[in-house]
């Protein structure tokens, strides 16, 4: 269960910020369990640990930062290799600290800002469900709400390359496990609001070439 526990101003000085000592804040401030991707909003981190944490990442030394290795994932993503890459070494302690951001800022529907986490967390945790849901979802909701917000995209490339994106992701955390119903649904959702668009396309383009004759 999870359990809130917040941070107090004592009027001492407060001991610097070490990466070593960032372990010991993160095992006592951290949730005992790990929001998942259609968990509640009151499951995931409060704002006052979100910024604990991104000061702990500022830290994480070089040879274990996850984004020397972020171009790996995103060519799995991106659909330029059909391998996913293999975890990196990161300290058991604190594998879970980019995707608590990444929930927190998908609960918060900051979709734009939770993406970059969720890879974060994918060159440590390949193999985790919830990541791959959350980014498939976030793609998913930021062509939705392009289009109903009837916003133009750049060209016919940008929405079916984010579309792809978000295909990968739906498939890649269904492979990893096919029970979780609610991804099933939104997946085929998702798939049918991309066949809408291209319909919608190819029927404005096939109306526009009778016209031009």
């Amino acid at each position: 269960m999870f359990i809130s526990r917040h941070l107090a101003d004592h009027n001492v000085d407060p001991l610097p910020l070490t990466w070593e000592r960032a372990f010991q804040l993160y095992e006592f401030y951290g949730p005992d369990r790990l929001p998942e991707f259609n968990s509640y909003k009151n499951a995931s981190i409060s704002a006052d640990l979100e910024q604990l944490l991104k000061r702990i990442i500022a830290l994480v030394p070089p040879e274990c930062a996850p984004q020397h290795h972020l171009p790996k994932i995103m060519d799995f993503i991106h659909g330029k290799t059909d391998r996913c890459p293999d975890p990196i070494e990161f300290p058991n302690k604190v594998r879970a600290i980019y995707y608590l951001i990444g929930d927190f800022y998908f609960k918060q529907r900051e979709f734009g800002g939770c993406i970059k986490y969720f890879q974060m967390d994918l060159c440590i945790n390949p193999l985790r469900l919830d990541s791959w849901a959350c980014l498939g979802l976030s793609y998913a909701a930021q062509l939705d709400s392009k289009l109903n917000y009837c916003e133009k995209f750049k060209s016919e490339t940008e929405f079916l390359d984010k579309a792809k994106y978000a295909s990968i992701c739906f498939n890649k955390a269904l492979t990893i496990s096919p029970d979780p119903l609610m991804l099933w649904i939104e997946c085929g959702t998702f798939q049918y609001t991309v066949h809408s668009y291209c319909s919608r396309i190819l029927k404005y383009e096939s109306e526009n070439l009778s016209m031009e004759k």
